[in-house]
Formats: C-alpha cells, sequence, structure tokens
C-alpha cells in the first residue's frame, strides 16, 4: 500500500498541495490545479492510499492565507 505524507510545514500554497499529490500520485501533468480535477483524478486511483496529514495547524494557516 502507498502511504503519502502531507506535511503542513512544506505545504505553504494549495498550488503545492495540489502539485505534490500529482507527483506522487502519478497524476499526468494535465490535471488543473483545482479541487474538481483533483477530486477526479482520485476517485480513478485503484490502488491502496494511505494519505496522512502532519502539522495540521500548519497547513490550515498557510491555505487560509489562499
Amino acid at each position: 500500500m502507498k502511504k503519502i505524507i502531507i506535511d503542513g510545514y512544506e505545504m505553504t500554497s494549495t498550488e503545492k498541495v495540489y502539485n505534490f499529490l500529482k507527483n506522487e500520485l502519478n497524476f499526468s501533468s494535465c490535471c488543473k490545479n483545482d479541487m474538481e480535477s483533483l477530486w477526479s483524478m482520485l476517485t480513478k486511483v485503484t490502488e491502496p492510499v494511505e494519505i496522512y496529514l502532519i502539522n495540521k495547524d500548519k497547513f490550515k494557516k498557510h491555505l487560509r492565507a489562499d
């Protein structure tokens, strides 16, 4: 099973989150950086994946500014 760790210290913008997930999940570069495209790609993942969010307080603070 693939495990992905999203670190709130490193994810300082929504664009960084999208790019990180696209890279980790091998999504095509044509996937746009928006929630609808991300959701569409996530629902097509066929292998088991666990996503962990660490430093959640920093994550929320950074993304609140976007």
